[in-house]
């Protein structure tokens, strides 16, 4: 045998999606689809990845100490930790071009306190928050975007309790220029296009 389930007859070229009817005619009532632009999930770039050695993958050259602070390799992670009651951080500095949108992806670990969270911050010096401080928590990706005040941007990874001992492990730190002409589109449905 055959089974047969929401067989449907419609008048015009294209077919919609089912529409149940429960045994009597029905219309179809509005459709839309809303997608905030951080869901999107496609990024076009106009530049590789800025950040030397932001994976950790078997060292953690290319990153610096800031004052206060002690690095070093954990398990393909940088280590954070304070030497005094001062947060620590670690930093790189990047080439960027004036004006220039970038997206900044990082990610923070596990911490020695529950009080440690990881905060990425942007700066135009070693430590500093001139563009932006992107704020996070334990075990969190952090995504944002800036747009570059200088051609030298710090890119600053902070442990922010100011106790001595305490560490934030980071991982995945990644920098990229973002195509400004490029264009996201998503869609439910049926479309056509003529140019």
């Amino acid at each position: 045998g055959v089974l047969i389930y929401g067989a449907q007859v419609e008048a015009g070229a294209a077919p919609s999606s089912y529409i149940p009817t429960s045994g009597s005619q029905q219309i179809r009532g509005g459709q839309s689809l809303t997608v905030p632009p951080a869901e999107f999930g496609w990024y076009s770039y106009a530049s590789s990845e800025l950040v030397d050695n932001g994976k950790f993958e078997t060292d953690i050259s290319n990153w610096t100490a800031g004052p206060d602070t002690t690095l070093s390799y954990d398990s393909g992670r940088l280590k954070v930790e304070s030497t005094t009651t001062a947060s620590a951080h670690a930093y790189q500095a990047i080439t960027t071009v004036v004006g220039q949108r970038y997206r900044v992806t990082t990610t923070a670990l596990e911490a020695t306190s529950t009080s440690s969270n990881g905060r990425t911050k942007i700066g135009t010096t070693a430590g500093g928050t001139q563009i932006k401080t992107i704020l996070g928590v334990r075990d969190d990706e952090q995504v944002d975007e800036f747009v570059a005040t200088a051609t030298t941007t710090y890119i600053n990874l902070f442990q922010s309790s100011a106790t001595s001992g305490l560490y934030m492990l980071f991982d995945n730190i990644s920098v990229r220029e973002i195509n400004p002409l490029s264009v996201s589109i998503q869609m439910d449905g049926r479309m056509t296009y003529a140019d």
